[in-house]
């Protein structure tokens, strides 16, 4: 191999190396930060937003989960890395208490929020009458 090659593919390697290790560290904080009892607040609060807005209008389920999702991401990305992404693949029914669970364990905070479980009782009474249509 030529040493000129050797040599350009040596700094090369390098400079990929460390363009990867600074993309590491160069993002958002480590999401393994503890979530507090404020963050929670403003996750019931965008319950709230988010009923009050579509409170007694039809509006698909996945308009509604999407700007939930859209809210949380924008407003409180360390929830929605350590949680949220987790939370979205259980049923809707059991959602709720995924969060409330997810709270006392891994931050030692007791959650409770009306909106956010009334959301997911509604949201799993619509899939269930659709389905139930559909049979």
């Amino acid at each position: 191999m030529n040493k000129y090659i050797h040599k350009f593919l040596l700094h090369s390697i390098a400079f990929i190396f460390l363009l990867l290790s600074n993309s590491l560290y160069a993002g958002e904080p480590s999401s393994t930060s503890k979530l507090t009892k404020t963050d929670y607040h403003k996750l019931c609060n965008i319950y709230k937003e988010i009923t009050n807005k579509y409170n007694n209008k039809s509006v698909h389920e996945n308009i509604k989960e999407g700007e939930l999702i859209d809210a949380i991401h924008d407003n409180l990305p360390y929830l929605y890395s350590d949680i949220y992404i987790h939370a979205i693949k259980v049923a809707a029914k059991d959602r709720y208490n995924f969060l409330k669970d997810y709270a006392k364990q891994n931050n030692k905070i007791t959650w409770e929020c009306e909106a956010a479980e009334l959301y997911y009782i509604n949201t799993y009474k619509k899939i269930y009458q659709h389905l139930q249509k559909n049979k």
